[in-house]
């Protein structure tokens, strides 16, 4: 079976070392230890990950119509949308989706002040940034608790990674199930007054669904930005290869390829789409390797590249 961790596999840096990375602690890592199993899924989290991978494409074809028609969607669609927003991002409003447009025919079905809309700055659809509040993860498998610590502190809601390590059943020497991810969070809806339903988007190579790359590209998009939009952070489950041209912002070698072969979870904090064609995907490496050129560590790389690292993987959204 398949495993997740969030350490360095294949050690082919050839930046400035020929040694294993060590942990925090001061202690060797494992050398060629896999750790963390993909898991599984209850029924039940299975069937709602299915309904709001449909509902998140939906939200964002109804978004993407919106803006194309300059503001003008019927009400049918203004009341599907407001209906979905509200089941699956109980905390964000209709508003965050469709900003208003000064002149467009839509602002009365969607019950906007025709005396107050302003054109929409461009910002608030093209690009999104939560500049969620990371942390460097404790222990070389600690990269999904950061994670999930970096989007729960980006809700107002604080705890720490030793929490979140042992309802997700991390150790200090193991990695991070997928499946485990999703229910870990969920357990902290309601507090801060923050309601939330975190689900997991199954890679399609994960899967072995009949889909394209760019087809699986797109719906990680629409579900990262649709939970984004709504003010919640993401996780991105990333798998890179060493000598691939797909990596994570920071793990190329001097040749410019990946590194190394890793597993590894990233906080999404963000978008920018305001070059189509160069869509950026914005996220917070935990990462706690002093060797990388991680800088702030709010990192962003093309979400095509995004893709390709999550597609044996998947999404928390």
């Amino acid at each position: 079976m398949k495993r997740l961790i969030c350490f360095v596999l294949t050690v082919v840096f050839v930046l400035s070392f020929a040694t294993m990375a060590y942990a925090s602690g001061g202690e060797e890592e494992p050398s060629g230890q896999e750790a963390g199993l993909i898991g599984e899924q209850t029924e039940e989290e299975a069937a709602f990950s299915r309904e709001k991978a449909a509902a998140v494409t939906r939200i964002m074809e109804i978004r993407t119509e919106y803006f194309q028609n300059n503001g003008v969607i019927d009400e049918h669609e203004y009341r599907e949308i407001s209906e979905l927003i509200h089941k699956y991002y109980p905390d964000a409003e209709v508003e965050q989706y469709l900003p208003p447009i000064a002149g467009s025919g839509a602002q009365a079905s969607g019950g906007y002040d025709l005396n107050s809309v302003v054109d929409p700055d461009p910002s608030l659809w093209q690009s999104i940034n939560l500049n969620l509040p990371g942390q460097l993860q404790k222990y070389s498998y600690y990269c999904a608790p950061a994670s999930a610590r970096a989007v729960l502190k980006g809700l107002g809601i604080t705890t720490s990674q030793n929490t979140l390590a042992e309802k997700m059943g991390t150790t200090q020497s193991n990695g991070t199930s997928l499946y485990s991810v999703a229910p870990a969070l969920n357990e902290y809806s309601g507090q801060n007054n923050k309601y939330f339903h975190y689900s997991t988007l199954e890679g399609y190579m994960l899967t072995g669904a009949s889909m394209s790359a760019p087809e699986w590209r797109n719906q990680l998009m629409n579900a990262a930005a649709s939970t984004l939009i709504g003010g919640y952070g993401v996780i991105y489950d990333c798998h890179q290869v060493a000598g691939s041209s797909y990596y994570l912002a920071g793990y190329a070698n001097t040749n410019g390829v990946a590194a190394s072969t890793i597993y590894h979870y990233v906080a999404g904090e963000g978008f920018n789409y305001t070059n189509s064609a160069n869509k950026r995907c914005l996220y917070y490496d935990p990462n706690n390797n002093s060797t990388l050129n991680l800088g702030n560590h709010h990192m962003n790389i093309n979400f095509s590249t995004m893709a390709v690292l999550c597609n044996d993987r998947g999404l928390i959204y």
